[in-house]
């Protein structure tokens, strides 16, 4: 009984760190693309405002 209870605990606890690592790990791999995508928005941004 006890060990069962054990391993269930380790493996709830290994879930939930997993899914705390997927929650860390999702804003870095969108703050990549996102932070591209600002820098292309202001640089379109930057070549129409400039006087011809």
């Amino acid at each position: 009984m006890i060990l069962r209870r054990v391993s269930n605990h380790v493996r709830r606890e290994r879930k939930e760190t997993i899914e705390q690592f997927k929650i860390l790990y999702l804003p870095i791999t969108h703050g990549v693309s996102e932070k591209r995508l600002r820098e292309q928005i202001l640089d379109e941004m930057r070549s129409d405002t400039q006087p011809r």
